[in-house]
């Protein structure tokens, strides 16, 4: 994950390609989900998904609404900041958006896994079909 901030607006780039977003949609929307404790105590804490229109960085989740312009093609989601940021904008932005940022790096770093059993349970799948 990376956080840059280009003039007024803030562009989080996720570690993860919107195409393998839109997979888990499909495949396993639960694995959008953070979770926090086990069993009974099991807390969602984060989401994360994906939007044509505005992108959305709240504590509690991080709406992508684009994704890069390389061979990556890397989610990303631009927010439009308001008023002034201070004499120090990278604190300003960490004590606005820490807690997405923070949540949005945990659940990347599950990610390559869990797409990695997608990908061989779908395949697993299509060779079950027969033309």
């Amino acid at each position: 994950m990376n956080a840059k901030l280009i003039g007024t607006a803030l562009v989080v780039t996720s570690n993860v390609k919107r195409e393998d977003i839109e997979k888990l949609i499909i495949r396993c929307p639960d694995a959008l989900n953070l979770y926090h404790g086990e069993g009974d105590k099991k807390e969602l804490v984060f989401t994360v998904g994906l939007t044509d229109g505005e992108a959305e960085i709240q504590d509690f989740c991080v709406v992508f609404n684009s994704a890069t312009h390389d061979e990556a093609k890397r989610a990303t989601a631009t927010i439009l900041l308001r008023g002034d940021l201070g004499e120090n904008p990278k604190e300003t932005i960490a004590d606005l958006f820490g807690p997405a940022l923070k949540n949005l790096n945990e659940w990347e770093a599950g990610i390559p896994a869990i797409l990695q059993k997608v990908d061989a349970e779908h395949a697993e799948l299509v060779g079950l079909v027969q033309i």
